[in-house]
């Protein structure tokens, strides 16, 4: 299947092109990229609060739960369990110009590869 989307958050867009083959029988495969000449985090992690804050308040259901994190970082500071991800081949390529961090200078010419 092919992806070719644009994300859109406050005007800027984000372009994610690239492919992912699931085939019966074969380990899933993706290769992705995502392009923009300026994109802000912001927008997600405010979106990821309130996601996380409603849920709360909701009944509770079978899924994770969520965790808070007291870090001190816009990230958080602990490992990620990636062994709660199903198994694939692929890469994930980012290249953002001008990448908006919320209360900090914009990091220039961000690439990274996962």
């Amino acid at each position: 299947m092919n992806l070719d989307l644009t994300l859109t958050l406050n005007g800027k867009s984000l372009l994610i092109k690239g492919e992912i083959d699931k085939k019966p029988q074969n380990l899933p495969a993706f290769n992705v990229n995502l392009y923009s000449q300026s994109f802000d985090l912001l927008p997600l992690a405010g979106a990821a609060m309130v996601t996380g804050s409603t849920s709360k308040s909701s009944p509770k259901t079978a899924s994770a739960p969520i965790h808070q994190s007291d870090g001190k970082y816009f990230f958080s500071d602990e490992p990620i369990s990636f062994d709660l991800l199903p198994i694939a081949n692929g890469s994930i390529d980012i290249h953002i110009s001008e990448l908006g961090i919320s209360g900090q200078a914009p990091l220039i010419n961000f690439k990274s590869n996962l």
